[in-house]
């Protein structure tokens, strides 16, 4: 009976303050170079503070509208906008013709 209360628990999303993990991650890297590129002056310290703020906001927003928002934007993204067309195994093979001259010796360009 134990071992079904363990296995909901491996599947749970693993939330930071909230939000998915890696979004959090992604604020943190943005705000705290900030902060540190800045020598932890008090303007540049408000700005990541406020970035933060808005940031997160922003993600406890998604998180709640979508859980799977983040993974499946992810996996967007490594999506190309142009596939080659790759031929079966049993496909003929086509001789390509180069779409530029090329120069083959003494008789010329072909």
């Amino acid at each position: 009976m134990n071992h079904a209360l363990y296995f909901k628990a491996l599947n749970r999303q693993f939330y930071v303050m909230g939000i998915d993990r890696q979004l959090f991650f992604l604020l943190l890297g943005l705000c705290v170079p900030l902060a540190y590129s800045g020598h932890f002056a008090l303007d540049i310290n408000i700005i990541a503070v406020v970035l933060f703020t808005f940031g997160y906001i922003a993600a406890v927003f998604i998180t709640r509208a979508d859980a799977k928002f983040l993974p499946i934007y992810l996996r967007h993204i490594k999506y190309k906008s142009y596939y080659a067309p790759y031929p079966g195994i049993h496909a003929p093979i086509r001789l390509i013709k180069p779409s530029v001259p090329i120069y083959q010796g003494q008789r010329g360009f072909v």
